[in-house]
């Protein structure tokens, strides 16, 4: 029913997935059908209980008894926000036994870091990362030690060039 109202275009302000067992398959459509809410239960706790992590292995990438917890469970529906642009602020949420029930608030997540101007150099452990700018001066150092040595073996070899407007003609 929820692809079906994709499909159609449909907007909610708030989702609720409660199903029996898990609600994992409908995560990413709900994110990017409601605009202010998400509640979901999390039915996949139970598996807990007979220390089965084969669901939550495939579908979380949980591996251990001890990473099996409701937080891990949570972050995980974080990231699926964050891959639809939404960042899913937890406001609530519940665990019993065999069940939990998280509240989610849905803002935008504007992604920015690909305008942020480096910095001109940056330590990261014993390497210096050179900025884009340095960089292109060194190219254009690399470019015109190029030309003239293109210059030099030309006019070594008798043929004539002329440089206009950083093309090399040759006569």
């Amino acid at each position: 029913m929820l692809c079906r109202m994709y499909a159609e275009g449909r907007k909610f302000d708030m989702i609720d997935l409660d199903p029996f067992g898990s609600a994992y398959d409908c995560f990413d459509l709900a994110v990017k059908m409601a605009s202010k809410g998400l509640a979901i239960t999390l039915g996949e706790l139970g598996h807990k209980r007979w220390r089965r992590l084969d669901f939550v292995g495939s579908h979380y990438g949980i591996r251990t008894l001890e990473d099996f917890t409701i937080d891990n469970l949570i972050e995980h529906i974080r990231h699926i926000g964050e891959r639809n642009k939404k960042r899913l602020v937890v406001w609530g949420f519940k665990e019993w036994q065999n069940i939990g029930r998280v509240y989610f608030r849905i803002e935008k997540l504007k992604v920015v870091e690909q305008w942020e101007k480096p910095n001109k150099e940056e330590k990261e452990g014993d390497q210096y990362i050179i900025s884009l700018e340095e960089e292109c001066e060194n190219l254009s150092e690399e470019n015109r030690l190029l030309t003239e040595r293109v210059k030099e073996l030309l006019k070594s070899n008798g043929i004539s060039s002329t440089e206009d407007g950083g093309q090399l003609e040759l006569f």
